[in-house]
């Protein structure tokens, strides 16, 4: 698999990990993800991972000496994400689909699409002004006056877009937040 350039800056005691995605062919990358989701251990010639209960151990002898890894289901779902961008873009994949696995390896419930009201939809539309237009860490008070006037209002907001893995809430500050990704559509 081509591997995003990222990865050249990744600590290197991720090699064994890296190393497996880089011999695994672009075309398995969302069955290695099913198999992960599925708590399937896989080896191969000299790489392979094994499923233990909170983690999931990648090993590598391709020079002789084993060297290992543990990375927690969470570090390995922030491993791949480039990889998975990528994937999406190669491949005529439903990201709806990718996502629902990566929710499983999460051991997460899939969360349902929301209908958003006349607010919700105005502070998406601002958030993504603010977005592509000056940065991805914002506050509420950052918005205009209806958004910063109703802030307990979008609480709920705010966590689904969390939950989504579109913003990080900031936990200091449950109105403030960085933007990961923009939601693909507004309803």
């Amino acid at each position: 698999m081509n591997l995003p350039n990222i990865y050249k800056y990744i600590d290197t005691k991720y090699n064994p990990l890296i190393r497996y995605l880089f011999v695994l062919p672009s075309t398995e990358f969302l069955e290695f993800l099913e198999a992960v989701s599925l708590r399937r251990s896989i080896g191969k010639e000299n790489h392979g991972y094994e499923i233990e209960q909170d983690f999931i151990e990648f090993w590598d002898v391709s020079n002789e000496i084993e060297n290992t890894v543990n990375v927690t289901f969470q570090e390995f779902v922030e491993i791949i994400e480039p990889l998975k961008q990528n994937f999406i873009q190669e491949f005529p994949i439903n990201e709806k689909e990718i996502d629902e696995v990566i929710l499983k390896i999460l051991n997460k419930k899939p969360i349902p699409e929301k209908e958003f009201s006349g607010l919700e939809k105005q502070f998406l539309n601002e958030l993504e002004w603010f977005y592509r237009n000056y940065g991805n860490e914002w506050s509420l008070d950052d918005f205009s006056n209806k958004i910063k006037n109703n802030k307990k209002k979008l609480e709920k907001t705010l966590m689904y877009l969390s939950d989504m893995g579109y913003i990080n809430i900031n936990h200091e500050n449950k109105y403030s937040f960085e933007i990961l990704r923009l939601p693909n559509n507004i309803n």
